[in-house]
């Protein structure tokens, strides 16, 4: 341990160092940032490239090398030792860096009889660029397989797809515009793979298949009104399917999380309105839709909450199975959060109602009790109130019990 802490001292020393080698590092560094500016969408793909490895190696010793040649030659910037070495490493690894990125060897492609120019840099790009097609290709083929049974219609990935071309800030109106119509070309000729290959060059691919993906396009069925539900409950729907549309043209990179979180909330709260309405069939379908959707994007709170939504209204419709089902979801949901104690409480109290019903008193009082020690600890006294109201009705016998 002693030797490798005198070996670092040595090296962030300036007095004992030589600036070759910060020159070295400063080389890995500099070839790294290079890589990652030229592949910035496929970065993840170079480790596994012996090509990458073989350009960081020539440009850390290559750049050890200049700055050894400029400290050698005598060429300071200056009395301050850590300012002189720390100028000639930076030095030596740009240089070299330039002159492999510059200097150029006359090269013969297969089937060409002109000869090109190219540096070392570029030998190095061909052949990554061809290493990372080649796994993009492979990648992107097996994606589009997965997404072809999933693919909601060709007008919908096509949206999708231009929701992101619009966000790319590298382009031109006129490429994008350009761009658009070959998308339209490819979608309708089933062939997303180039729509794919395209935006892949500007994004990370998998955000690409994330935001393609059935999985995060909410299909027509969950978000239109129900058959018999009032127009302006539609529209509204309409109206937040709209909104949140608007917010992925400004930015594809929009959390699809958070699409299916509002779509979540405007369900409960419809669920509350029919409910209040008297509609209970109708009440039941929106209160699945947001606990379906709460369950997407693994919210406990909201999926606790619509699910005891959904326990309260089976409970009213002395539908006890489902009032049960629901009950013990919320109360398992619950216990994964401690700021969820109401909806314990309250939920342990339904489900005390629920055995109540089935001629089960034990169970109910010992949910009751359950349920009463949460509403002291937090003081609520009508969660109290209901509780002992129960108590009383537990102790009545059971032909005479609500």
């Amino acid at each position: 341990m002693a030797t490798v802490l005198s070996t670092l001292q040595n090296l962030v020393n300036p007095a004992t160092v030589n600036p070759a080698v910060w020159g070295f590092f400063l080389g890995i560094i500099f070839a790294w940032v290079d890589l990652a500016r030229k592949y910035p969408t496929t970065q993840r793909y170079l480790a596994g490239f012996f090509s990458a490895y073989f350009y960081v190696f020539v440009s850390a010793c290559g750049a050890a090398g200049v700055t050894y040649a400029l400290a050698a030659l005598g060429i300071s910037f200056g009395n301050d030792l850590f300012l002189n070495k720390s100028l000639q490493s930076l030095l030596g690894a740009g240089l070299f860096i330039g002159v492999i990125s510059t200097v150029a060897v006359p090269t013969v492609s297969q089937g060409e009889n002109t000869p090109q120019l190219k540096t070392l840099r570029d030998f190095i790009y061909d052949y990554l660029n061809t290493s990372i097609n080649r796994k993009l290709t492979q990648r992107i083929d097996r994606e589009i397989k997965k997404l072809h049974n999933n693919i909601i219609d060709k007008e919908r990935f096509q949206n999708e797809a231009e929701f992101i071309l619009q966000g790319i800030h590298d382009l031109t109106q006129e490429e994008k515009k350009k761009l658009s119509m070959d998308f339209t070309l490819w979608g309708n000729s089933g062939r997303y793979s180039l729509i794919i290959r395209e935006l892949v060059q500007y994004r990370d691919l998998d955000f690409i298949i994330q935001q393609l993906s059935d999985e995060n396009i909410i299909s027509q069925d969950t978000w239109i009104g129900e058959p018999d539900d009032t127009p302006e409950k539609s529209k509204l729907l309409e109206d937040v399917q709209l909104a949140v549309h608007q917010f992925i043209r400004k930015d594809p990179s929009f959390d699809r999380d958070i699409y299916y979180d509002i779509f979540g909330m405007v369900y409960n709260r419809l669920g509350e309105y029919a409910q209040h309405q008297h509609k209970p069939e109708i009440a039941q379908q929106y209160f699945k839709h947001a606990f379906y959707l709460a369950e997407r994007v693994r919210k406990t709170a909201k999926q606790a909450e619509y699910s005891y939504n959904l326990g309260q209204l089976a409970l009213t419709q002395k539908d006890w199975g489902d009032a049960s089902k629901w009950y013990i979801k919320t109360i398992s949901l619950a216990a994964e959060d401690t700021t969820l104690s109401h909806l314990m409480a309250g939920a342990n109290l339904g489900l005390a109602r629920v055995y109540q019903a089935e001629q089960r008193p034990e169970l109910a009082r010992k949910l009751a009790e359950d349920a009463l020690k949460i509403y002291r600890q937090t003081n609520d006294t009508n969660g109290e109130q209901a509780v002992h109201t129960l108590l009383e009705e537990l102790k009545q016998p059971p032909h005479t019990a609500a």
